[in-house]
C-alpha cells in the first residue's frame, strides 16, 4: 500500500513539471518539444529514441499478452491454433538465467491484433470510439457474467475460481 502512496506522490511531482513546462512553452507537446525548448536539441532526440523504445517494448509486451487471452478465448470454442504460431520464438528461462527457443516460429495473433487496431484507428475517429463503445461493453459483460458466475458459487458453498 505504501507503494501505491509512493507513485501517486511521484505521479503529482510529474504532473506539476509537465505543468510548469507547458506555462513556459505554449503550444501542445510532450516530453520531447519540453526537451527540445528546455534543453537542447541532443537531449529532446535522446528522450523521442527512448520515447520509441518505450512504447515498441511496451507494445510488444501488450500484444503478447492479448495473444494468450486470444489463444484461451478461440480454446473455449475449442479452436486451437498451432503452437509454432501463437507464442514468441525465444522466452527467458529464470531457473538458466539464458534466453531459449520455444520451438515457435511467431506470435502471429501478437502481430495482427494491433494491425487490426492501427487499421481501426486509420479509418476513422467515429469507427474508433464505436469500436471503443463495444470493447467497453464486451469487457462489462464478462465482468458481470465472471462476477454471477462467482456469485452463484458461493452460494452453492463450492470453492470460485
Amino acid at each position: 500500500m505504501l507503494s501505491f502512496v509512493l507513485a501517486g506522490f511521484a505521479c503529482a511531482f510529474a504532473a506539476l513539471c509537465y505543468a510548469e513546462f507547458a506555462s513556459m512553452v505554449p503550444v501542445a507537446g510532450s516530453a520531447y518539444t519540453y526537451a527540445y525548448a528546455t534543453l537542447g536539441e541532443l537531449f529532446a532526440w535522446i528522450i523521442g529514441w527512448d520515447l520509441l523504445l518505450e512504447y515498441g517494448v511496451g507494445a510488444a509486451s501488450v500484444a503478447h499478452g492479448w495473444s494468450h487471452y486470444f489463444a484461451d478465448f478461440l480454446a473455449i470454442m475449442n479452436i486451437h491454433l498451432p503452437h509454432a504460431y501463437t507464442d514468441a520464438s525465444f522466452d527467458f528461462n529464470p531457473a538458466t538465467g539464458k534466453f531459449v527457443s520455444t520451438g515457435a516460429i511467431i506470435d502471429l495473433p501478437a502481430l495482427l491484433i494491433p494491425v487490426l487496431l492501427t487499421g481501426v484507428l486509420i479509418i476513422g475517429i467515429r469507427e474508433s470510439v464505436t469500436f471503443n463503445a463495444i470493447m467497453v461493453v464486451v469487457k462489462l459483460a464478462v465482468i458481470a457474467l465472471r462476477w454471477d458466475s462467482w456469485e452463484r458459487s458461493c452460494r452453492s458453498g463450492s470453492s470460485p475460481n
